[in-house]
């Protein structure tokens, strides 16, 4: 008998240890820090009044993808065209930004870049953005432009 509960006093022991340990664990999983933003940034592209610059997204995943999709000027200044991302995956979306409505003053052109945001870094790959120039009459595209 004796033989019996020592080995029961093990067992619940062992059996403690180990839910105390298997709750740590999901703790760690359940409340882990997010992962970091990451940024795909294009290079500088040039706008005359009469063209559109569109940027294209595609979740390419199997994963939603959620984010921000913004413009920054020749100085690197945030523009107020920016919009939320959040693409299912197989999801497109697009944005436009029209040169008739940037090109302002003396000058002939306005120089943009685009940024997508990613709120988890590790879906970044999932993300396949590009960059289209059009005219604004006729919509015939003049350039395409991948970046990543």
């Amino acid at each position: 008998m004796k033989k019996k509960i020592l080995f029961g006093g093990i067992g619940a022991t062992i059996f403690a240890v180990l839910l105390v340990l298997g709750g740590w664990f999901y703790t760690a999983q359940v409340y882990a820090a997010p992962t970091a933003k990451a940024q795909i940034k294009s290079g500088m592209i040039g706008l005359t009044p009469s063209t559109v610059m569109r940027i294209n997204v595609v979740n390419l995943g199997k994963t939603d993808v959620t984010g921000v999709v913004k413009f920054a000027d020749g100085q690197g200044k945030i523009g107020s065209f920016q919009c939320d991302l959040h693409l299912t995956p197989g999801q497109a979306m697009w944005m436009d930004v029209k040169g008739s409505e940037q090109v302002t003053g003396d000058f002939s052109r306005a120089e943009f870049r685009a940024i997508v945001v990613v709120n988890d870094s590790t879906l970044v790959q999932n993300v396949n953005p590009t960059i289209e120039i059009y005219h604004a009459e006729g919509g015939n595209t003049i350039a395409f432009y991948s970046f990543k």
